[in-house]
């Protein structure tokens, strides 16, 4: 087992208001799909809850980060008065995976969110997450924005939101995000041709998925599957693992298909 001590993304936004934090990160053998992950880019760094137990709000193991479109929200070039994210929350919000839209068949506005997904509630400070490559012709971006419960620091690329491009943001003001199935980021823009938008890994750091807020050094946990939003051609749906009961240890594992 290799254990590196890097400086932790989450600490670059929190390094305003405290002390830098450091980040353990943990790369280990595990099953499929955290395999999948660390070859996407990613490296876990924190070993699951056996099976049947409650797992912490604060460990962040076994989420994901999926893509939702609200078909109830409509794109309109001037934001609602409260912003995109209270949108969702007024009109969008999911609480299973069968709710997930990934799937856009209109030219026009589009109004769609990454959500972080676990099977059960979580409590965490910062999120990573790129885009894979796409077709830059298909969509044109107007807005991509952080869903922050009140403020926080965005750190993104250059070219953000583009093919191969991330963002790192983290919330500093002493709130947090808490759910199961809690938007982080909102994009609008217009879909104007046929593909898919992938979520990927945050290109400077490798990895996608959150950290938590401590105490002590923050770690970040990579999520096990990354959803796509497909623009006149089935999206990718993801779901987080749920947490096997006495009687159905490892029966359970995250999946991603076509919708």
């Amino acid at each position: 087992m290799r254990v590196t001590r890097i400086a932790g993304w989450l600490a670059v936004g929190l390094a305003i208001v405290g002390p830098a934090l450091a980040t353990e990160t943990v790369p280990e053998a595990g099953d499929a799909a955290r395999s999948a992950a660390r070859a996407a880019g990613g490296a876990e760094v924190a070993a699951p809850a056996a099976a049947g137990a409650t797992v912490p709000a604060r460990r962040l193991e076994n989420g994901v980060l999926l893509v939702h479109a609200p078909p109830a929200i409509e794109f309109s070039s001037h934001a609602p008065k409260a912003g995109w994210c209270q949108a969702y929350e007024a009109a969008g919000a999911i609480t299973a995976c069968a709710d997930q839209v990934t799937r856009v068949d209109r030219e026009g506005g589009v109004v769609w969110y990454v959500i972080a997904a676990w099977a059960e509630e979580k409590e965490w400070c910062g999120t990573g997450f790129g885009l894979g490559q796409y077709d830059s012709d298909i969509f044109s971006f107007v807005e991509a924005t952080p869903c922050f419960p009140v403020d926080g620091l965005t750190m993104p690329t250059t070219d953000w939101p583009g093919p191969g491009e991330g963002v790192m943001f983290a919330i500093t003001d002493g709130n947090t995000w808490k759910g199961r199935f809690v938007p982080v980021f909102c994009f609008t823009g217009y879909a104007y041709g046929e593909g898919r938008i992938p979520l990927s890994v945050e290109p400077r750091t490798q990895t996608a998925g959150t950290a938590d807020c401590g105490p002590g050094p923050s770690q970040t946990y990579d999520a096990l599957a990354l959803g796509a939003l497909g623009l006149f051609t089935s999206g990718i749906e993801v779901c987080p693992p749920q947490v096997p009961g006495p009687a159905a240890r490892g029966a359970d594992s995250a999946g991603a298909r076509a919708d």
